[in-house]
């Protein structure tokens, strides 16, 4: 029997290596200032649409959890994930507990995944493209 590695798994950024923002909107132009941000700053960036909005994630080894706050800080990682992180960090000195993003969700009995973005400047910036169609 063979295990298949669902699409939302494969080609991950080890979670000891990984800086993720989360971008709790569906604004095109704070997902593309992050992530552009980001890409400056890592050339292994990746981008997944989520339920309610986008999860980057980037490669950055050897650094200290100080330095991802920092970083996620200046890509505006989602304000409420950065106080609990902070308070996990303050209240118990566990920093293994910091940056969770869940790949899976489920939410009033529906499921729903995190689906990679492979090509970030593909879809439209504003609206749903329709109202610019020629009928």
């Amino acid at each position: 029997m063979r295990i298949t590695t669902p699409t939302y798994l494969e080609d991950r950024i080890l979670r000891c290596n990984r800086i993720s923002i989360d971008i709790d909107s569906q604004n095109r132009l704070k997902l593309l200032i992050a992530y552009f941000n980001m890409r400056n700053l890592t050339p292994n960036t990746r981008v997944y649409k989520t339920g309610g909005g986008y999860h980057i994630h980037g490669e950055f080894a050897g650094r200290t959890t100080k330095q991802n706050m920092d970083i996620r800080r200046a890509l505006r990682d989602c304000e409420g994930r950065l106080e609990l992180d902070e308070k996990r960090i303050n209240t118990f000195g566990d920093e293994t507990v910091t940056e969770m993003l869940f790949y899976e969700k489920t939410t009033k009995g529906k499921k729903t995944y995190e689906e990679p973005i492979h090509d970030i400047t593909a879809p439209p910036y504003w609206g749903d493209g329709l109202k610019w169609r020629k009928h």
